[in-house]
C-alpha cells in the first residue's frame, strides 16, 4: 500500500510540474525568440542584375524597416562566365539617403535631409553600413562607386514605418508572467490530496482494499 501511495503521489505531481515547465518555456520563447529571428542579414530590398556591368544586391535589417537603426548589406559582383560571379572589391561606395515624404520632409524641394555615408568592405564584394533613420516616410537611397573609371550609380526606394514600441510588449510579458505562475501554483495546490491535512478521495481507498483482500479470499 505504501508503494502504491508513493506512485500515486508521483503521478499527481508530474502534471503540475509539466504545466509549470510548459509555461516557463513559452515565456522564454516569447522573450528571446524574436531577437534571435532578427539576427539574420536581412531581406532583399534591391536586386539589379546589370548596373554598368555589375550585379548589385542590397539587404536591409530590420524587417520591416522602421524609424531607428538600419543596417544595409550591399553586395557587388561582376559576371564571370555563363553563371558565375566574382566579387567587386575595393569600391569606395557612397550611400545617400534622401527623405522624399513624411514627417520632417520639406514639401517645397525634391530631396531633403541628405545623408552622405561611406560603406566599408567587410568581406570580398560585401559592403556594410549602419545608420539611424530619424523620421518615418519614403526614402530614396542612392549608391555610387566613386573610384570607378566612370562613377557607377544606382538608386532604389525604401519605406520607414513608425518605430515599434518593443519595450511595451516586453513589460507586458514580464508583468503577466508572475500572474501566470501564481495561477499554476494555485491550480496545483487546489487538486485533491495535495495537502497533508486533506484526505484522499473516498473512491481510491474503496477500490484499493478489495484488490488487496482478494488473494486471501481465494485461499479460504
Amino acid at each position: 500500500m505504501a508503494m502504491q501511495t508513493k506512485v500515486c503521489d508521483i503521478v499527481k505531481i508530474r502534471p503540475g510540474l509539466a504545466l509549470v515547465l510548459a509555461g516557463l518555456m513559452a515565456v522564454v520563447a516569447l522573450l528571446f525568440g524574436t531577437p534571435a529571428a532578427r539576427a539574420s542579414e536581412g531581406y532583399v530590398v534591391y536586386d539589379a542584375q546589370n548596373v554598368e556591368g555589375l550585379h548589385v544586391t542590397v539587404l536591409a535589417r530590420p524587417n520591416p524597416i522602421s524609424v531607428g537603426k538600419i543596417h544595409l548589406f550591399i553586395r557587388l559582383a561582376r559576371p564571370s562566365g555563363l553563371s558565375n560571379e566574382q566579387p567587386y572589391r575595393g569600391a569606395n561606395l557612397l550611400v545617400e539617403f534622401y527623405h522624399l515624404n513624411g514627417p520632417g520632409a520639406d514639401k517645397t524641394t525634391s530631396y531633403v535631409q541628405r545623408r552622405d555615408l561611406t560603406a566599408p568592405e567587410s568581406e570580398p564584394g560585401t559592403y556594410e553600413l549602419s545608420d539611424s533613420i530619424q523620421n518615418e516616410g519614403d526614402y530614396r537611397v542612392t549608391l555610387t562607386i566613386q573610384n570607378a573609371p566612370k562613377p557607377i550609380s544606382t538608386a532604389f526606394n525604401i519605406k520607414a514605418l513608425p518605430e515599434p514600441d518593443d519595450r511595451f510588449l516586453s513589460l507586458m510579458l514580464l508583468s503577466i508572467f508572475p500572474i501566470f505562475l501564481a495561477w499554476l501554483i494555485w491550480m496545483y495546490l487546489k487538486r485533491p490530496g495535495s495537502r497533508p491535512d486533506q484526505p484522499e478521495p473516498a473512491g481510491q481507498a474503496d477500490v484499493a482494499e478489495p484488490v488487496a483482500a482478494s488473494p486471501s479470499e481465494g485461499k479460504l
